[in-house]
């Protein structure tokens, strides 16, 4: 079985690490120690992302760059991982952003290139070579699928439902890490579905679903193109036999469609014609009237000026009178304004003259009273520095002194308690106080720090201890085996080996040993041929010593009869034949030459085992050489045990901290024992003096504290009031520029309530206002109140004459100006009113009887004037022009209308033009007929639209011809029976892939139930609980033989099982190839007895594949071998 083991994983700019990171791993288990959020899991995925890719999502909830790209700008975004496969070196390196990659083995110290490209996670066309090496190397080629069964992080899946009522299902994710493709049954069984709906929509009927879908399939689709190309073909054939008929109907509604048009255009010719009549009549009767009513005005006009002049001369023969009033005739057109505007302001100008002369009087009056005001104020203190509000100001310099005669008295106090803190610290705390800082710093904490060195010393001694017993048990462990197995020491190395060897080289020694005299007695005749041999030999011999009787005697041995010669061919017989009794044997053996030869090699291999067993004999020594077989079979069972123990010892060593942590132990008691005897020694001489050190630092610190705030405080006073030091503050002149704003107020205020009082400094200042009584504040109030009143009024009375100064100028240029404006309007008059003495009034007057007398023949002039301006001349010769102009005007009109008539015929005659009836019953003939030609256009363009619509439609009803749509129709039907071999190949899929999933359930899950309960009952250190999985992989409990839902377990027994399960998942999927597992952090819910156990659990795991645990537990350290991590 191939193993995966990670050596060395580096990052660049992989979630927080900006820089380089490299972590180097090793076999067996590895752990990493770390702090929340240091960076654990984020290794964890810039290892996945190494090997799967990092898709390139903008999203930072899901698996991409926006969520692990670091976001101080890395200047580079890529990952290397070196790792070891099956004995072979291999190396990723990615570049995250651009998607590149290259993936190299390391062959005889040399690395070599097997792919490189880009490999994007999201690309639809991915890069299949590197895929392919994936798949090799890891068996898997899914992201989700190797975090889902071989990355155990934090925090682990919930077991129970979200209201905590019952099991969650686990059937769906354990199917999908159990399939090994990252793909549930159910999703196979939906793909399989989903690509028969689309060939079909009958599904029903085929035993997939319960009732049929609502669109078609394929299938479906295709036998309705059957069907419509069926269709089409025959109305095809149709179309054909109409089509001829339909162009004949066409050209003949087009002839008659021509005729009609050609005659509606002439009708509408003749209507539009009609229009420029009547337009042309309309012209020519406005000329008509034109001229009749300019002919009137002319009349009118003439007519007016015969009466103006016949007025005129009846005005002068009756009224001689106005012959005095010359100065009326070129009075101008405004007479009448002008002068009532100049009664007008003569009226104005008087009252103004009123009104200066009283305010003259009331400004004397006011003079006077301010006089006497200002007398009053000056007698009063100058109150007016402190502003316009004295009194206000008085009060609020009251308070200022309040509040600074109460700083100063805090001054004071502080300053006795700064003193008080002195003789305290030069006291009974003089040894504190006097002490140096790296004691202060001591005392600061002396508690705190006496158990905390305490604690370290403590601990460091234990840790040491249990450094030193973890060592002294291994020793003692060690000690143990070798005197346990000090006779086994002189063997070799293979001592195992060697004997197992020895022990099958005995076994094949007996083996042929057995063989060996089994071939001698197959070499050996049998009874019945050395019989045969001896029978023939006696026989032989017999008849060959009656031969040689009967030639040498003439007598045959049986006619010799008892005689001395019959016993010789009986003892002859009797010879041969006890000879062919051995003699069989050599015969035998050259009858069965191949035995011999068989029994040959088998002495051949019986000496190479004997001097294989001497050479092994040698290498062992005289106790093993002599013992047999079962002696050796004990000797083998100790060596298998010492080997077994050996290892354990092994794993205990691994376990053991190197000897620098030993070391390190023993230095960091030795330092904690150091750190403890220096605070001691430097605290010493304060023990001495003080029984509780703490309570007496806490006095010093809270006295010195004290007597800093107070310091402070008076410095802050003092360079905030006066700017200079405390011990300068009385003898501080108030003129400094260091004083505050307010005490410059207050020495103001003093200096302007007590004018003959000298005082230069703030004590002298602060001796006055300590002194200040309520009374002496109250009377300077009073006469502050008092000097504001007068000044108030004293303003109030300038603010009012001030007010009466500005009515009296706004009243002397209001009058200049009426003045002016009565002098501008005279100028125009000035003649009419001169001759009226200059009294307007009496010139408005005269005005008024003379246009009472000729206002009759001003109108009848206004009337002249205005016919001529409504006619734009001037005069009566120019309205006679006008009159000429409208007679031509008219005689054109009517030459234009005449002229229209003669080129249109149809139109009405201009003798009819005076009976509107009957204009207007040929106007209504002449649109009837218009209607009615456009009817019969309308209706034989529609007939003509609709049958070239028809023909359109039957050209377009036969795109292609019969022979090619009955083609099409053949390619269809085939095409129809593909579709159909396919939909019932998916259905039969679909069938036998239901009988697969329950084969799957049988044969996986007994395996997995029982895998998990075993890692189960390692983990929780319970035998008595069993785990159930049922035929829909639900999980269950079966306690002390009754049944338990996983809801009744704690969240930790939850998390154990989850974990138990994920161990037995991880072991049936790596039957080909181990893949590292890796745990980050999902061990928070377990106490430290099962953690010991999972650990254990690892531990056996850890001799089978690579183990990785990212953990903030310190105590999950001791777990293995700790990852190494260099920052570059």
């Amino acid at each position: 079985m191939a193993t995966v083991l990670f050596r060395k994983l580096r990052l660049s700019g992989f979630g927080p690490y900006r820089d380089t990171v490299t972590c180097r791993l090793t076999h067996g288990v590895n752990t990493l120690i770390a702090r929340n959020e240091a960076g654990k899991s984020s290794l964890v995925a810039g290892l996945i992302a190494t090997i799967f890719g990092l898709p390139g999502k903008s999203d930072p909830g899901q698996f991409g760059q926006a969520r692990f790209k670091n976001r101080y700008g890395p200047a580079r975004f890529e990952g290397e991982l070196e790792f070891e496969a099956d004995g072979v070196v291999y190396n990723i390196w990615r570049d995250f952003e651009s998607h590149k990659i290259a993936l190299s083995v390391f062959d005889n110290g040399k690395q070599k290139n097997l792919v490189s490209g880009e490999h994007n996670p999201l690309a639809t066309k991915g890069n299949a070579e590197y895929v392919r090496w994936l798949k090799e190397l890891f068996g898997i080629v899914s992201r989700e699928l190797f975090e889902a069964t071989f990355c155990v992080t934090q925090p682990l899946p919930e077991s129970t439902k979200k209201d905590g009522q019952g099991q969650k299902e686990l059937d769906k994710d354990v199917q999908e890490l159990l399939s090994g493709t990252g793909v549930t049954f159910a999703k196979a069984q939906e793909v399989l579905l989903f690509d028969l709906k689309k060939q079909t929509r009958f599904t029903r009927e085929r035993g997939l679903t319960r009732v049929d879908q609502r669109t078609d399939g394929d299938l479906e689709v295709i036998e309705a193109r059957i069907d419509d190309l069926s269709e089409r073909s025959e109305k095809a054939r149709g179309v054909a036999d109409s089509l001829e008929v339909v162009r004949e109907r066409l050209s003949f509604l087009q002839g008659g469609l021509d005729a009609k048009a050609t005659e509606l255009e002439s009708k509408r010719d003749i209507r539009n014609a009609l229009t420029e009549w009547r337009r042309l009549k309309s012209e020519y009767d406005r000329a008509v009237l034109d001229l009749n009513r300019i002919r009137k005005a002319y009349g009118d006009a003439e007519f007016c000026e015969r009466e103006i002049t016949k007025e005129s001369d009846e005005l002068k023969t009756l009224y001689p009178e106005f012959e005095s009033y010359p100065e009326f005739e070129n009075a101008p057109g405004s007479v009448d304004k002008d002068l009532d505007a100049l009664i007008a302001l003569r009226q104005e100008l008087s009252s103004l003259g009123e009104t200066i002369s009283r305010i003259e009087s009331q400004l004397d009056e006011r003079k006077s009273k301010k006089k006497q005001l200002e007398e009053d104020i000056s007698s009063l203190r100058n109150w007016g520095e402190l502003g316009n509000t004295p009194q206000a100001e008085v009060r609020n310099r009251q308070r200022i002194a309040s509040d600074l005669m109460d700083e100063w008295e805090k001054f004071e106090a502080d300053l006795a308690e700064q003193a008080e803190c002195e003789e305290i610290l030069d006291g009974e705390l003089a040894l504190i106080d006097e002490a140096e800082d790296e004691e202060r710093m001591a005392l600061s904490t002396y508690e705190t720090n006496l158990t905390r060195l305490e604690r370290e010393k403590s601990e460091a001694w234990r840790r040491l201890q249990d450094v030193e017993a973890r060592f002294r048990e291994f020793e003692a462990s060690c000690l143990e085996y070798n005197e346990r197995y000090e006779d086994l020491e002189c063997l070799p190395q293979d001592a195992l080996s060697i004997l197992g060897k020895k022990l099958q080289l005995m076994r094949s020694m007996e083996l042929l040993r057995h063989k060996s005299s089994e071939l001698k007695k197959e070499l050996l005749p049998p009874v019945w041929a050395r019989i045969g041999a001896m029978l023939v030999l006696a026989v032989s011999g017999w008849a060959c010593s009656g031969l040689v009787l009967a030639a040498r005697w003439g007598v045959a041995p049986a006619a010799s009869g008892s005689g001395s010669g019959a016993w010789i061919p009986i003892a002859f017989a009797a010879v041969l034949g006890w000879v062919g009794w051995f003699a069989a044997k050599p015969v035998w053996a050259l009858a069965h030459s191949s035995l011999r030869k068989e029994e040959r090699e088998l002495l051949a291999c019986i000496a190479t085992c004997k001097s294989d067993m001497e050479e092994i004999d040698a290498s062992l020594g005289e106790p093993i050489s002599s013992a047999d077989e079962m002696e050796l079979g004990r000797f083998q069972e100790r060596l298998s045990q010492r080997d077994r123990e050996k290892m354990i010892l092994d794993e205990k060593k691994r376990r053991l901290p190197p000897e620098e942590g030993r070391e390190e132990a023993e230095d960091a008691f030795l330092r904690s024992q150091k750190k403890y005897h220096e605070f001691m020694e430097l605290t010493g001489r304060f023990r001495e003096r003080f029984s509780d050190i703490s309570a007496a630092y806490d006095r010093w610190n809270q006295t010195e504290r004290r007597k800093a705030d107070a310091a402070r405080r008076v410095s802050e006073f003092a360079t905030q009031n006066f700017g200079c030091d405390s011990t300068a503050v009385s003898a501080c002149a108030i003129s400094s520029p260091g004083v505050s704003c307010k005490w410059r107020e207050i020495a103001e205020l003093v200096r302007i309530a007590v004018p003959g009082e000298d005082m230069d400094s703030i004590g002298e200042l602060v001796e006055f206002v300590r002194k200040s009584d309520d009374a002496w504040w109250m009377s300077i109030q009073g006469e502050a109140e008092q000097y504001e009143a007068l000044r108030r009024e004293e303003e109030q009375l300038s603010a009012v004459m001030t007010d009466g100064e500005m009515h009296l100028f706004r009243a002397q240029e209001e009058r200049k100006q009426k003045e002016e404006l009565y002098d501008e309007t005279a100028s125009s008059v000035e003649a009419i009113v001169d001759a009226a003495g200059g009294d307007p009034k009496l010139a408005r007057e005269r005005w008024s009887k003379l246009r009472d007398c000729t206002i009759a023949l001003e109108n009848k002039r206004a009337l002249l004037k205005k016919i001529l301006s409504d006619h734009k001349v001037a005069s009566l010769d120019e309205l006679s022009l006008v009159v000429t102009k409208c007679q031509t005007e008219a005689l054109g009109a009517e030459d234009r209308w005449q002229k229209l008539i003669q080129a249109k015929p149809g139109l009405p005659e201009k003798q009819a033009a005076d009976d509107p009836e009957k204009v207007d019953g040929y106007v209504r003939s002449l649109d009837a007929a218009i209607l009615a030609l456009e009817k019969e256009v309308d209706e034989l363009q529609e007939a003509h639209r609709k049958c070239r619509y028809e023909l359109g439609d039957l050209e377009r009803e036969n795109p292609i011809n019969i022979a090619q749509a009955e083609l099409e129709l053949k390619e269809e039907k085939e095409r129809r029976e593909r579709i159909r071999l396919q939909a019932d190949a998916l259905t039969l899929a679909y069938l036998e892939l239901a009988h697969a999933i329950r084969e799957f359930h049988e044969s996986h899950r007994i395996r997995l139930e029982q895998a998990t309960m075993r890692h189960f009952q390692r983990i929780t250190g319970v035998s008595r609980r069993a785990v159930t999985i049922d035929d829909d992989f639900r999980v269950s409990l079966d306690v002390d033989g009754r049944p338990c839902d996983i809801a009744q377990l704690s969240k930790g027994a939850q998390d154990q099982l989850y974990i138990a399960l994920r161990l037995a998942i991880s072991d049936l999927l790596s039957s080909d190839i181990n893949l590292p597992l890796i745990f980050d952090d999902p061990f928070v819910t377990s106490d430290s007895k099962r953690l010991d156990n999972i650990g254990i659990a690892l531990s056996y795991l850890a001799d089978e594949r690579q183990i990785i645990v990212l953990s903030h537990n310190e105590t999950l350290a001791d777990w293995g071998v700790p990852m190494v991590l260099d920052h570059m």
